[in-house]
């Protein structure tokens, strides 16, 4: 009798076979992706088997330092996932196992949000709940390209780590500044070392995200470099430099003047969106709209002038002799 992979009594062992002389194989690696590859699209999407099967090829390229032969996307993931007929566990597991796969790899970036996806999926009864939002938020603050915690803030499960000191931490970077920054780290600095933290890079961090804020409560205007320096507790000679670094890191759009010794906002990222910023942001609108009301309204009257009354631009009436 002739079987599918769909409709094989028990089709873990045999496929478990195969995959094992698959790898087992005295063969280059190319062939060896090729051949899971090949296994892990014949299997049915829901398959539990699937995930088996990936996590087999991803274990080769890692092994091997070839981790960007998979062309791996997060989208592709999320819809793996939703297609398994796997567990919530195993979901959060298979997330894990990427996760530290590309942490191994030096692109913690792309780890990112995978951890985040992690923490999402496992529910609060879970007993790997507190360990995913701790994981997520350490590889958050330790990343010098993130400074948006809104995806981490915005956990189902952020409340299980509300006592630990690396939550006041969060509020710090999402809410406060230098100030409250300095109070923290006077009798928390010992936990930074626990997580692996360096208090020089988050410091950076939060004095980026405090010249954000400063920049996004400013947007139009221009703010004096003592005002920044005060700010971000820096010298004026530093204020510069801070800037530039947060125009670089996509924080802030503007223009310095060294002859004024001011900087012009045109453009700066929130930290935290909340309904101020949402009424901050309306305002703003209306006072483009009504400017755009006014241009328009001189354009008009500028076009009937140079139109004239015979209704062509530049054309005047000649009396008839």
């Amino acid at each position: 009798m002739a079987y599918t992979l769909d409709s094989y009594p028990d089709p873990a062992t045999p496929i478990g076979k195969l995959l094992n002389s698959i790898l087992t194989a005295q063969r280059p690696p190319s062939i060896k992706y090729r051949l899971l590859s090949n296994v892990f699209n014949a299997l049915p999407q829901a398959s539990p088997l699937r995930p088996k099967t990936f996590l087999l090829i991803l274990n080769l390229a890692s092994k091997n330092d070839e981790l960007d032969v998979l062309h791996l996307h997060k989208a592709e993931v999320d819809k793996w996932l939703e297609e398994w007929d796997i567990t919530v566990e195993e979901r959060a597991q298979f997330c894990k196992e990427i996760a530290d796969a590309l942490f191994k790899a030096s692109q913690p970036a792309k780890a990112y949000p995978y951890l985040i996806l992690r923490a999402q999926i496992l529910p609060s009864n879970s007993p790997n709940a507190n360990s995913s939002v701790m994981d997520a938020l350490i590889s958050g603050l330790r990343l010098s390209s993130i400074y948006n915690f809104e995806p981490i803030i915005g956990l189902q499960n952020i409340n299980l780590v509300r006592e630990h000191p690396l939550f006041k931490l969060l509020k710090i970077f999402l809410r406060s500044g230098m100030k409250e920054w300095q109070e923290w780290v006077a009798t928390n600095e010992a936990e930074l070392t626990s997580c692996g933290l360096d208090r020089t890079s988050v410091e950076k961090k939060i004095r980026l995200v405090t010249l954000t804020e400063l920049a996004t409560a400013n947007i139009g205007k221009t703010i004096t470099y003592a005002e920044i320096a005060s700010t971000i507790q820096v010298t004026e000679a530093e204020v510069e430099n801070w800037v530039i670094q947060a125009i670089r890191a996509k924080l802030i759009v503007g223009k310095l003047d060294q002859t004024t010794r001011t900087f012009a906002v045109v453009r700066s990222t929130t930290r935290q969106f909340t309904p101020g910023d949402w009424e901050a942001l309306d305002d703003r609108l209306e006072k483009w709209k009504a400017t755009l009301v006014d241009i328009l309204s001189v354009v008009s009257a500028a076009r009937k002038k140079a139109t004239g009354p015979t209704g062509a631009a530049g054309i005047t009436p000649v009396a008839a002799s």
